[in-house]
């Protein structure tokens, strides 16, 4: 499987997203999202692209955006290799002593820490949700998290720090 960053055409996007069984945008509405891409991965065997990953954002905030691998190709963790290069691109892009909150388009948010670069945890993300910024009592570093609402009732919210996890 070869891996290519930044190659994703409208033809493999379409084609990708046509095998899923997902509803394409109009050509030129995705030419558009694109090219406004942070950064893209598609995935390549034998020629053929079998998989492809987006990323939006501006610099603080991103979203994964269009994970798709061919039906055929699936269950061969393609998908969880294109999620961990668009997370290393999030990882060497936050500078040291920032923070940067990646969403996933459906709905689940990843947190990257700056410093400990741990594995990142899952936080359901959705309107009921607020948003905290958090710092690491162990790390130093921030954070940021989504909770539910219904979780906190006004009181500290117990976090744990995804990458040491220290309760914060």
């Amino acid at each position: 499987m070869i891996y290519m960053e930044n190659a994703l055409t409208y033809e493999d996007y379409f084609r990708l997203r046509e095998s899923a069984g997902w509803l394409n945008f109009s050509r030129e509405q995705a030419q558009k999202a694109i090219s406004n891409s942070v950064y893209t991965i598609i995935a390549m065997e034998q020629n053929e692209i079998v998989g492809m990953g987006r990323l939006i954002g501006d610099g603080m905030y991103y979203i994964i955006a269009d994970i798709v691998v061919r039906p055929d190709f699936q269950n061969r963790e393609i998908g969880t290799k294109i999620m961990d290069m668009l997370m290393a691109f999030v990882t060497r892009e936050t500078p040291v002593g920032g923070r940067s909150s990646i969403h996933k388009a459906r709905g689940t948010a990843f947190f990257q820490c700056s410093s400990c670069h741990a594995k990142q945890e899952t936080i359901p993300c959705g309107t009921d949700d607020i948003e905290i910024n958090a710092q690491c009592t162990t790390t130093g570093r921030y954070f940021g998290a989504a909770l539910p609402k219904n979780k906190i009732h006004g009181q500290k919210a117990n976090v744990k720090c995804p990458y040491c996890g220290e309760l914060v």
